[in-house]
């Protein structure tokens, strides 16, 4: 089985669309946009950076490259809250979202397995949460606290191997966020990984900026050159046909096939 890249951009930043949108349309690259309502309407605001707007999300919607999935309507995880979330993209955008992304990451695997049915109910086919610890818990999360210093690649992989998509993963999905310290050798690591042992990835992201950008140095914020040397890269392992990249949808579509 090839291995499948995903790029996922939580939250509806104006970034994401000015900058990470024309990047990947140049390049052909399809992503997953989780989308927060109240953020885009100026009513919740989950960061400090300034949000799309409505009309941003609409055009989104209209290119058959990106996919919009919820992120709640408020930037919580209560279900009737993002089922309003989902409900409120079909209405501005008339296609009725697949899957959601878990707003900060809060819900957890079991939990959410134990509801999955409830959730489907509700037309939500997905859900993707945060990383995602088999064993070693506690180890690993110091040790991704630590390797903000250290940026080494090993100790990275370690950290976050648990992470990959594997045969199992079919509602809840786990992912590896891309922090503002993360090294562009750090997830070329990771993706080398993942095709070694035939899983594939869910990268988080949320902001994609320049050097002179306001936010540039928030935690959440990736910078634009090494987004785009990322983006080539996965080009050129598309091109060996070592990788396939995917929207969520379509990767949970494909795994759902195989069963």
């Amino acid at each position: 089985m090839r291995t499948k890249i995903i790029l996922s951009f939580d939250d509806g930043r104006l970034d994401n669309y000015y900058i990470a949108k024309e990047i990947l349309v140049t390049r052909n690259i399809p992503a997953t946009f989780n989308i927060t309502i109240d953020y885009i309407l100026g009513k919740d605001f989950p960061c400090s950076n300034f949000a799309m707007t409505k009309e941003n999300v609409i055009e989104l919607s209209k290119q058959n490259l990106f996919e919009i999935a919820g992120h709640g309507k408020e930037h919580n995880n209560d279900i009737n809250n993002l089922v309003l979330g989902i409900n409120e993209i079909y209405k501005w955008c008339n296609i009725f979202p697949k899957g959601v992304a878990s707003p900060n990451s809060k819900l957890n695997f079991g939990e959410t397995f134990k509801r999955e049915e409830e959730y489907k109910k509700n037309k939500i086919e997905y859900i993707r949460v945060g990383d995602r610890f088999f064993k070693f818990k506690f180890v690993k999360k110091i040790l991704r606290k630590l390797n903000k210093y250290f940026n080494n690649n090993l100790i990275n992989k370690f950290i976050y191997k648990d992470s990959y998509v594997i045969k199992n993963d079919t509602f809840v999905f786990p992912s590896i966020p891309i922090l503002n310290y993360t090294t562009e050798k750090e997830v070329y690591t990771l993706i080398e990984g993942a095709i070694k042992e035939k899983k594939s990835i869910i990268f988080m992201f949320h902001s994609i900026c320049k050097p002179e950008d306001k936010f540039y140095n928030d935690l959440w914020s990736w910078d634009y050159n090494k987004f785009i040397n990322l983006c080539n890269y996965l080009l050129k392992l598309k091109r060996e046909e070592k990788i396939e990249i995917c929207k969520m949808e379509e990767l949970v579509k494909n795994r759902r096939e195989k069963c």
